[in-house]
């Protein structure tokens, strides 16, 4: 709890944290890698929250690249969250499918509200999918909160890369509303395409 500090406190330990979210079992599945609030993705006007783990292996050859995971996380009233809290506590978990390679590493971001519903809507990006040709998973907000296990090929919208090394979703981004609709757009890097020229696609729905 830092409620006490005042204006000459400079630094405060982790262990004053409300709260601390870590890895199941210690293990090596990159958990924390990422971590981004999402704004309020079910309407109950708190704010929730995303932490990637992008080396979460699934696969029983541990050779084979990690597909990661992303764990979804809802806000509610006063301190939702208190002590040490496990990567097995989680509101619901957005898996990726066998093929992918380190889904969520670097970019999960909110949307804002892409689709006129009035809740947030969010990105889950994959630039190292299919030799770096890379994709975006988008999921809409709903008044339904998400729970258990979900597939990211359940996502409202995939966005597949142009071509290979382009490493489309290496950054994903709301880029607010530009048009004045009400809605919200949203962008996709893809920083390799074209032998590093790069671009950026904007999206409207």
């Amino acid at each position: 709890d830092i409620s006490s500090i005042n204006e000459t406190t400079h630094s405060i330990s982790l262990s004053s944290a409300d709260a601390i979210f870590y890895s199941k079992d210690n293990s090596t599945d990159g958990f924390g890698e990422t971590v981004v609030g999402l704004g309020d993705i079910n309407g109950d006007l708190y704010g929730d929250f995303a932490i990637g783990a992008p080396k979460t292996n699934t696969d029983t050859n541990s050779s084979d690249a990690p597909e990661g995971t992303v764990y979804i996380y809802y806000g509610g009233p006063g301190k939702p969250y208190t002590t040490k809290i496990p990567s097995t506590s989680y509101s619901a978990k957005i898996t990726a499918p066998s093929d992918s390679v380190s889904m969520g590493l670097f970019s999960i971001r909110p949307a804002g509200d892409i689709n006129g519903d009035l809740l947030q809507d969010f990105i889950i990006g994959e630039a190292a999918y299919q030799h770096n040709t890379g994709r975006a998973f988008v999921f809409f907000g709903t008044n339904q909160k998400l729970s258990g296990t979900i597939p990211a090929q359940n996502a409202d919208i995939i966005i597949n890369g142009a071509a290979e090394n382009s490493k489309t979703g290496y950054i994903v981004s709301s880029a607010g509303d530009i048009n004045e609709d009400g809605i919200d757009e949203f962008c996709i890097s893809s920083p390799h395409y074209n032998n590093l020229s790069g671009l950026i696609s904007i999206f409207s729905l």
